[in-house]
């Protein structure tokens, strides 16, 4: 693949066994199965609410496990504070939910079987999730730096501690009481808390803008889910009614999305972060060198010694020799395609496999302008005709400032073979918000 994470160029996936673009009957058929489960289970919660709220619980609560799983499995290759810490909070969550389901009115595990303890665990798992998804808001970005067994530490017995004030200590506050009228001010108070909550981490997310389109996205949607789910529980006062029944719903579709981030970030484009820290590196280390270089100009007179400035300068320059190194490493070994353009469309970086994939040396990729990339790459539609000279995700991403996403290109070799790519694109941007 020819990519950049948030950044100039063109990227794209030689891989013929990579996933091809999502059409649009894919998403139609998709918001069709998604409508008929939900047209199925809705007559199915009127003949027995609680099998259906047991069915819904126990499929959210695998979907968890899972995201813990693939978090867990994946963490000493996953660079993502964020992602890491949001896995492996939702094991005690997914436990809490457990307890959620076997305590729910009518199933007659707990003794009592009243209304309230389900609630009470319920605002337990949410408060938990809430403070989860904040923490992964402010750790957005960051290099994977938490120590995963002290997280989980931390997260087990914060979940314990909820568990026990609820049962067997009783001392968590009442959130449902049926001759009191249902809903307690605790427990829509707490709601709306979470959903704010919820909504400030979404927010925070998408402001920084520190994660990958494909990531955010699926982050988005599930935070979005989640503070919808918590909206509609502060509505009922039945726990058989529609607010419950929707609610349900919508806490399912909100570990979906967080699942398919999951997998986004982990399995999908495991790369991504670790080349973007690479590629901020090296300008922060360029800028810093020209800094230094700039100051010890400007301070000639209050150095000691000229020995001093060199020396300065010595240490700024291996530390930009070291940036370009780790970088070139990662360009020769890394299995996908990748090319890094500069904003007038020369081409400063192409990774061995792009050059092996392409059939063509460095010189030939650099010796045209970014005009003239489709003619002479030999750069197809997908329907095999020629493509204008402004086409191609890289000419885009460069003159326009688009990202491209999962686009479907076709690539000529030299030999007359064709293969098909998937690119994506998209431009480097200085901290002025200037294409460089």
């Amino acid at each position: 693949m020819f990519r950049l994470p948030e950044g100039a160029s063109f990227a794209t996936d030689s891989r013929e066994e990579a996933q091809p673009p999502r059409k649009p009957w894919q998403t139609a058929l998709q918001v069709f199965l998604g409508l008929a489960v939900v047209g199925a289970l809705f007559p199915f919660s009127r003949i027995s609410y609680l099998s259906f709220h047991a069915l819904v619980e126990i499929a959210s609560v695998a979907v968890a496990i899972t995201i813990f799983s693939i978090g867990w499995n994946a963490r000493r290759f996953a660079r993502n504070d964020a992602l890491l810490l949001l896995a492996i909070a939702y094991l005690p969550i997914a436990i809490i939910d457990v307890l959620h389901t076997l305590s729910f009115k009518g199933m007659g595990v707990f003794p009592g079987g009243d209304a309230n303890m389900p609630t009470q665990f319920w605002l337990a798992a949410r408060f938990l999730e809430a403070a989860a998804f904040s923490a992964a808001a402010l750790l957005a970005g960051r290099r994977q730096s938490l120590n995963p067994f002290a997280l989980l530490g931390i997260f087990l017995a914060t979940g314990l501690v909820l568990i026990l004030s609820i049962h067997p200590l009783k001392i968590f506050p009442d959130s449902f009481l049926q001759e009191a009228g249902g809903l307690t001010p605790f427990k829509i108070a707490s709601e709306y808390l979470i959903a704010t909550i919820l909504a400030g981490s979404g927010f925070l997310l998408w402001r920084r803008q520190l994660l990958s389109p494909a990531i955010l996205r699926f982050l988005l949607l599930a935070i979005a889910a989640k503070v919808l789910a918590e909206l509609s529980f502060t509505l009922y006062i039945d726990v058989y009614g529609i607010a419950n029944f929707t609610g349900h719903l919508l806490k399912l579709a909100s570990v979906v999305f967080l699942y398919q981030a999951l997998v986004a970030g982990v399995l999908l484009h495991p790369y991504d972060l670790l080349f973007r820290d690479l590629v901020r590196s090296e300008e922060q280390l360029r800028r810093e060198l020209a800094a230094g270089i700039e100051a010890a100009t400007e301070k000639e007179q209050l150095l000691s010694t000229v020995e001093e400035q060199r020396h300065f300068c010595e240490v700024r320059a291996r530390e930009a020799e070291e940036g370009n190194q780790i970088l070139e490493a990662v360009l020769d070994y890394i299995p996908e395609g990748i090319i890094i353009a500069d904003a007038q469309g020369r081409i400063r970086r192409v990774s061995r496999h792009a050059l092996l994939m392409a059939g063509r040396t460095l010189e030939e990729l650099q010796a045209y302008p970014v005009g003239e990339h489709a003619a002479h790459w030999g750069l197809l539609l997908p329907d095999g005709t020629p493509a204008g000279p402004g086409a191609t995700p890289l000419t885009r991403a460069i003159h326009t400032g688009t990202v491209v996403s999962s686009e479907e290109w076709m690539l000529q070799r030299p030999d007359g073979s064709l293969i098909t790519l998937l690119t994506a694109a998209g431009p480097i941007r200085d901290r002025q918000g200037r294409v460089t």
